[in-house]
């Protein structure tokens, strides 16, 4: 009952526009994440600056390098 009432107000809220789930926050720093590297500071610098894991680091330079 409560995970129909749960998935009921999820679709609720897909279909009024509303995000649903964790929001990104590392993604929305990705371009100061790659200008931080190319200064040549350290991931762990980096996460430190932004107020980030250093994994969510790796993780951003990693996906921008595939791109």
């Amino acid at each position: 009952m409560i995970r129909e009432r749960v998935n009921a107000g999820i679709a609720s809220a897909r279909e009024r526009g509303r995000p649903h789930g964790r929001p990104k926050t590392a993604a929305l720093k990705i371009q100061k994440i790659v200008d931080l590297k190319a200064q040549g500071l350290n991931n762990s610098q980096i996460a430190r600056k932004l107020k980030i894991s250093r994994g969510s680091v790796i993780n951003q330079l990693r996906a921008s390098a595939g791109q």
